[in-house]
């Protein structure tokens, strides 16, 4: 649907703190340097690992901005992707996509965090993101259902019809559940489809032929997403599956599996003098 690299690894960019809380924004522009020179093309602001909970609705529009501008500096080919709050309304995530569009960003990427009560309600959202004439990239984060609050997949039949909106170029699946993963991939999906989750995970998948995915221990050194990528596309299994047990399954099993994704995550920055581990309450 769209002119642009979308294949292969999407690199997060992460907020980093003073101690005081203030936003560090010289540390995310080195941390943007450090990638974009390390053949990072694709750099991905999202909530979650941009610790948007613990910013205003205006630092996120000002660090949106931020991550745009210092981007397209260093290289104007960077595809760029900002989101938008966490928890806000409709009307406010066209407000932000639009500001995005404004500012130079190549995608917008919505996550849509209210509980789910029906396909219409999710469909009528992201058509609705379509007045800001950007493309937009769909975080399917699982949802909380409005009849019993259970954990709750993005239904089959609704990805599809999502997957038809002209806007729409992408999806980041964020289910890390196999049989749900083949299932989706059995559709005609009109859309990339971009995965989350541990290299054993993606291994899984292979066959599949998935789009792209978003990058895990390779923050701290982004050569070994190209590799892993490389390997990949070419169904490199036995090297694979080295990579898998030598590189990416001690971090996981050993770090993640105690502490938790966020907190390596910072943590294994601060370890590589990328940017400090500091964060606002109500994370630690």
């Amino acid at each position: 649907k769209f002119n642009m690299n979308l294949l292969g690894p999407y690199f997060t960019v992460y907020t980093a703190f003073k101690k005081n809380g203030d936003i560090d924004y010289k540390s995310i522009s080195n941390y943007i340097k450090y990638l974009i020179s390390n053949k990072a093309d694709k750099l991905y602001l999202m909530p979650y690992n941009g610790r948007y909970s613990q910013l205003s609705m205006d630092e996120i529009l000002s660090l949106n901005r931020f991550v745009i501008e210092e981007s397209k500096k260093i290289n104007n080919d960077t595809v760029v992707i900002v989101s938008d709050p966490i928890h806000c309304s409709t009307s406010d995530s066209i407000k932000f996509a639009i500001d995005a569009k404004t500012n130079g960003a190549d995608i917008f990427s919505s996550i849509c965090r209210e509980k789910f009560y029906s396909n219409e309600q999710i469909i009528s959202h992201y058509e609705k993101l379509g007045d800001a004439n950007i493309p937009i990239f769909i975080h399917n984060m699982p949802f909380l259902s409005a009849s019993d609050s259970q954990i709750l997949n993005w239904p089959i039949d609704l990805v599809y019809d999502l997957s038809k909106i002209d806007h729409v170029f992408a999806m980041k699946e964020d289910t890390k559940d196999i049989s749900y993963a083949k299932k989706l991939m059995e559709m005609p999906i009109e859309a990339k489809l971009i995965f989350a989750g541990r290299k054993s995970y993606l291994l899984e998948l292979i066959d599949l032929n998935i789009d792209g995915y978003l990058n895990g221990i390779s923050m701290v050194q982004p050569s070994l997403s190209h590799y892993f990528w490389e390997l990949y596309k070419k169904k490199e299994i036995k090297d694979l599956k080295n990579f898998v047990n030598k590189v990416d399954d001690p971090f996981w099993d050993i770090l993640v599996k105690k502490f938790g994704w966020h907190r390596c995550n910072k943590a294994s920055l601060e370890y590589f003098k990328i940017m400090q581990r500091n964060e606002r309450l109500p994370m630690l």
